[in-house]
This record gives C-alpha cells, structure tokens and sequence, in this order.
C-alpha cells in the first residue's frame, strides 16, 4: 500500500512536470514569434528613418539631414576669377533712349587750354531709372437729366472700356501677377500697392480682382487644355495641395509648348482622365497606379523614379542589398548611353544597338529580384516586369525622355506656393490658381511676357474683345 502510493506521487509529479513544460514551450513559442514580428516592424522603422530624396519620393526639403557633400575649399578666391570673361550690360540704341546729355570737356586736363569741337566717337554712359509713380484717377460724372417733355429721368452711362469697379486693368493686372507669379501674400500685396503706388486696395478688392482675371482666362485655359489633350506626346505628374483646409491634388500636364495644371479634389483614376480627357499618346509619368489606364506600350516610366526605388533596396538586408546595387550600375550604364547620344556623340542606330544589352541584363537583374526573399523588393521586381513595355519607350520612340523631370520641375512652382499661401481657401480660388498656373508655365516655355499677356487678356476682357490664346499663333496655324 505504501509502494503504491509512492508511486502515485511520482507520477502525479511526472505529469505537472510535462505540463510546466508544455507551458513553457507555449510561451517560449509566443515570445519567438513576438520577437520576429517586432524585428519586421523595427526594420520598417529603420528603413523610414533611412528615406530621404535620393531614395524614395520625398522632396529634398524633407531631408533631415543634407545628403550632399560639403565642398572642401580650394584655393582660388571667391568671385570672378582672372581668366572668367566679364558681362557687361549691353547698351540699347540711342534711339531708344529717352533723354540724351551732351557733356564736353571746356579745358584741357593737362596744360588748361580751351577746347572745341566734336567727338566722331563718344564715351556712352546710360543710367536706368523709373519716374516718380504716381496713380492717375479718372474720374466720370455720369449726369442725370430730366426730360422737358415726359419728365422722365435719364442717367449716363460709362464707356465700355471703363470698369464698373475702382480699379483699371493695370492694376488688375500687377495683383493679378503679384498674388501668383511672385507668391505675395494678400497683405503683402496691400503693403506693397501703398508703398510703390501709392494706392490703398483692401483683401477684397484684391479677391475681386482674382476672381476677374480667373473669368477672363477661362477659355484659354480651356483651348489649353483642348491642345495638351490632342498632343502625341505629353509628360504628367501630382502633388499634395489644401482647398479650404481639405486634402486635394494639383496635377499638371507638359507638352512642347503649353502646360496645364488643375486642382482636383481626388488622386484616382477619374482625376487623371479630367486632366488628360481622350488623350492617346505616349505618355511619360511615374509608376502611380492611375497612369495603369494606359497602355504599357503607350508610357515611359520615369527613371529617376526607379533609381531612387532602387537607392531604397540598399537598406532592406544582404540579398536586396545586392539587387539594388546591381540595378543602379545598370541604370547608370543606361543613363551613359542616353546622354552621350543627346549630348550628338552617337549616333540613334548606334544608341539603340548599345542600348538591347543593357535591357537584356537589366530585364535578368529584375526576374533574379521577383524571386527574392524581401518581399517588398520582390514586389518591385515584380511590377516592373509587368511594365516591361514601358521601361524602354524612348528607345524605341524617338522624342521621348526616359524621366519625368519636365512634369516635376513644372510641379515645382506649384509646391511653393502651397507652402507659402497654405493652398487655396475656396473652388474660386482654385481655379484662379490653376488658370495663373497654367499662364505662367506655358507663357515661360513660349519665351512669352506674363505681365504683359495678362494685361491684354485683362484689357480684352474689359471691352469684350477676343481673349489672346495661350498657344503660340505659329502652332495655331498648322
């Protein structure tokens, strides 16, 4: 009896032994688990903490530190060096000039005689300078008079040509400019009205005069954007933008010679076919998923968008580490070819043969990488290869760039702005911005004066004349 109670006993110990261990093997199980999924989230953390411009689609200004390197001093001073060529300012013609001084010399520096005569050849000196500014008012007394006859009041009426408001065209059109081609906030704006003109104009009156300028560039915006959408070959981009404190889009459009810009509440699908409408060239953008409408051989994906991807396969371990460095050798081999055939130093014929055993190693680099053990740059393979028709248009297609840099330099001005004036307060305001936008950016691929285009369409406006189109006479003729 007593043996069998001993026995007992080890054996109810035996059993709570194993269950302790089965215990213990849980939670070792838990806590191994626990370990791996924080190590993938501290490996998500390193590698944001690691993104900067050079690697992913952050902006420059992002950067928390510089990524570039500080230049070492040389030994030359600063300024023009010895052997740089001076600029001088040219000189206008004397028939352009307004008021011309004669001055010569009455006595000889050397010995004080008298001296007469003229000079064939004279010393030119020209001073720029503005007259003193100074508004001109008109003022129009519009009399009410009473009919002898019927006794029937009748009052006059202004010109067509004379606004219905306190301010002309001209200074409709410094606001205009100064609100968005030089970025001057509202107040700004009045303080400078009042310090350079002499003219006090409140917040307003400025929205006012925003809002006459948006009306009166409605229709070139439209056959703008009618000319973008007919173009065969078109380069487009996106960007972050504030309507009344709300998330919206500011998307741009390049051609050769007109770019278009509009403010969308939505980055989908439905924006991009608002901003391109029934366009069927070859397009040129990043790899957003709205662009996926068309088709592969129809686009040019942007390269330096790829190299930055493939910048940020560095960071993510051994096997996409070495992927990446493979991938940007080879993109800068491609990049080499490019350029040399752009700079006239080969031929096409040549750039292309070149060119189809670089796409041959770049296109076994990718398939290696759609296998690798980083899911995320597996992912990235991946896609690529889907796009594989899209990654060489400009080789096949003469004309195209292999990056979107024409649509992101576009985008720039509108980013400043957004930083600077906090977006847009109102719809209103919107398309006052993506009309000035629009002007702007075309006007300056034209080689074309804003200011000066503004007050035309202004002026025009005023007395319901033909609106100037944005698109140069030349191209409107073929």
């Amino acid at each position: 009896m007593g043996l069998g109670r001993k026995r007992a006993t080890r054996y109810r110990i035996h059993e709570r032994c194993r269950r302790l261990l089965r215990e213990k093997d849980e939670e070792i199980l838990k806590l191994r688990t626990c370990v791996e999924q924080l190590e993938i989230k501290v490996e998500k953390l390193i590698a944001l903490l690691k993104q900067n411009s050079r690697n992913s689609s952050r902006p420059p200004s992002s950067d928390r530190y510089r990524t570039s390197k500080k230049r070492t001093p040389g030994e030359r001073k600063a300024g023009g060096q010895p052997d740089h060529p001076g600029h001088c300012r040219p000189l206008i013609s004397s028939d352009e000039v307004d008021h011309i001084v004669t001055l010569k010399p009455s006595h000889c520096a050397d010995c004080g005689e008298a001296l007469f005569g003229e000079d064939p050849d004279p010393f030119r000196h020209q001073v720029t300078d503005f007259p003193p500014v100074r508004p001109v008012v008109h003022e129009y007394q519009l009399h009410r008079l009473v009919c002898s006859k019927c006794g029937k009041k009748t009052s006059a009426t202004l010109p067509l040509e004379v606004p219905t408001g306190a301010f002309g065209p001209h200074v409709q059109t410094v606001a205009s400019v100064a609100r968005s081609v030089y970025h001057l906030s509202k107040q700004t704006t009045r303080q400078m009205f009042a310090d350079l003109f002499g003219v006090t104009i409140s917040s307003g009156s400025l929205s006012g005069l925003e809002k006459a300028t948006s009306e009166a560039l409605e229709k070139p915006f439209e056959e703008a954007l009618a000319y973008v959408q007919s173009q065969k070959t078109l380069n487009a981009d996106e960007t972050s933008w504030s309507e009344k404190g709300k998330k919206a889009w500011l998307w741009a459009a390049v051609a050769d010679f007109v770019s278009v810009f509009k403010i969308q509440g939505k980055r989908d699908s439905h924006a991009m076919k608002s901003l391109l409408g029934e366009f069927d060239g070859i397009l040129g953008s990043d790899r957003y998923s709205a662009y996926h409408e068309f088709d592969s051989s129809k686009r040019q994906v942007c390269w330096a968008h790829l190299l930055r991807d493939f910048a940020a396969m560095l960071d993510r371990g051994k096997a996409a580490k070495k992927l990446g460095e493979l991938l940007i050798v080879g993109t800068h081999a491609m990049f080499h070819q490019w350029h040399e055939f752009k700079a006239g130093t080969k031929a096409r014929k040549t750039f292309e043969q070149d060119m189809v055993r670089i796409q041959e190693v770049l296109f076994g680099i990718l398939g290696d990488g759609s296998l690798c053990i980083d899911d995320k740059t597996a992912k990235v393979c991946r896609n690529l290869l889907n796009l594989k028709e899209a990654l060489f248009t400009f080789v096949r297609i003469e004309g195209i760039e292999p990056t979107n840099n024409v649509a992101e330099r576009a985008l720039r001005w509108g980013v400043i702005w957004r930083k600077l004036g906090f977006g847009t307060q109102s719809e209103s305001g919107s398309r006052f911005a993506e009309r000035m936008m629009t002007v702007r950016a075309s006007l300056k691929q034209q080689g074309r004066n804003v200011v000066h285009y503004i007050q035309h369409v202004c002026q025009a406006a005023l007395k319901h004349d033909p609106i100037p189109s944005l698109i140069p006479q030349a191209v409107l003729r073929e």
